[in-house]
């Protein structure tokens, strides 16, 4: 099946993340599933296009359900004047003239929509609950002379965050990474340039684990995960992702942690071995406790995964929640950084391997109880889609 043709309406000087309009909708629309661009001239009668006012700010995946939704014009309040615009369509080549018509009105679109077309609005096109990043969201749509470029960039980027994640990402990056993702857009750097730094940083972090140079080490740690932060969200605001930086970055994310962990063993038995700890034969077995459990968790999640079509942290309110501070990467950082910060670095290897031990323990209660459920009969959906 041929993609629909991507028709931009009218023009703009305006950028936003520096970008300009137009290069930002094109990179959108082939993201959300639409094919090259065209003029309405080029269009055939009967050839689908998706057709998008040039100033038009429009989440992805909104778009993604538009270009599902024939014969269809999205509609977003006006923030200058009372009713709603019309952003952009999706139609056939000889309704295009009429849809684009609409789009072009500068105040708000017309009472009726043209023949044969209806209008619907952001929820009723697009729902409320994001699929991609796990979230209960209604997708934005808005003009860029609508709103504040500042606002516009809080809203692009805050709908690039993860729902589910933890608190480290989802409390304390937030604010910083916003200012460095729109530094790093200025600028013209890719995404996969800054996951090359973070990796740069992963490595550097680890040799100071192994030498037991804490106060070097956790904060390049920290800036590697903040990194981590930054690149996905540089790649979604400006729409400048690729396959193999998707690869690139989340290949990372799953191979480093144990490698981190094993650092840290290695400086925490050197630390050890100076003031004669009594506990320096668990340290090998708290690594072990630590990286079985790492597999055992992304096993887990993929078992949930297959047997209930959901992510077992977006189950009920309790996973979710309880998401924020499981033993993945950034919350074993933080107890280690706790660890280092008092002294006892070695001590953390020990806490940590405590900590996973008890969240693999309710991770897999909560899988026992998703089967019950199963077994009884019952649904097993996420409370986000209304489970």
């Amino acid at each position: 099946m041929a993609l629909p043709a991507t028709v931009i309406i009218g023009d703009t000087r305006l950028r936003l993340w520096s970008q300009p309009a137009a290069t930002r909708l094109g990179r959108m629309a082939a993201r959300a599933g639409a094919g090259e661009i065209k003029t309405l001239h080029q269009l055939g009668a009967d050839e689908p296009a998706f057709l998008v006012r040039a100033d038009a700010v429009i989440e992805q995946r909104l778009a993604t359900a538009l270009i599902q939704t024939p014969s269809t014009v999205l509609t977003a309040p006006s923030r200058n004047a009372p009713g709603s615009a019309a952003l952009a369509a999706m139609v056939q080549g000889r309704d295009a003239a009429e849809a684009a018509e609409a789009l072009l009105t500068t105040e708000t679109a017309p009472c009726a929509p043209p023949p044969g077309l209806s209008y619907g609005d952001a929820e009723a096109i697009g729902g409320s609950y994001d699929y991609v990043l796990r979230k209960q969201a209604v997708p934005f749509a808005e003009r860029l002379a609508d709103a504040p470029n500042n606002l516009l960039e809080r809203l692009t980027f805050g709908a690039s965050y993860k729902g589910a994640t933890d608190f480290v990402t989802k409390y304390v990056w937030p604010w910083p990474a916003r200012h460095v993702t729109r530094w790093c857009a200025s600028w013209g750097l890719t995404p996969n340039q800054v996951t090359t730094v973070s990796l740069i940083l992963m490595f550097l972090a680890m040799w100071g684990f192994c030498q037991g140079q804490w106060l070097i080490a956790v904060p390049l740690a920290w800036m590697m995960t903040f990194l981590d932060t930054v690149d996905g969200k540089l790649a979604r605001v400006t729409m400048n992702s690729s396959k193999f930086g998707n690869f690139y970055d989340h290949g990372i994310d799953l191979i480093h942690p144990p490698f981190w962990w094993w650092a840290w063993a290695v400086g925490a038995s050197g630390l050890a071995a100076t003031r004669g700890s009594e506990f320096v034969e668990m340290y090998d077995l708290a690594l072990w406790v630590i990286v079985i459990s790492y597999v055992v968790q992304r096993i887990y999640e993929g078992v949930f995964l297959w047997l209930f079509k959901i992510e077992g942290h977006i189950w009920r309110p309790f996973d979710f929640a309880f998401r924020s501070i499981t033993a993945r990467r950034n919350p074993n950082l933080f107890i280690l950084m706790i660890s280092a910060t008092l002294g006892v670095a070695d001590y953390g290897l020990i806490a940590v391997a405590v900590w996973v031990t008890i969240c693999m323990g309710v991770h897999f209660f909560r899988l026992g109880q998703a089967a019950w459920m199963r077994w009884q009969g019952r649904p097993v959906r996420s409370y986000l889609q209304g489970g």
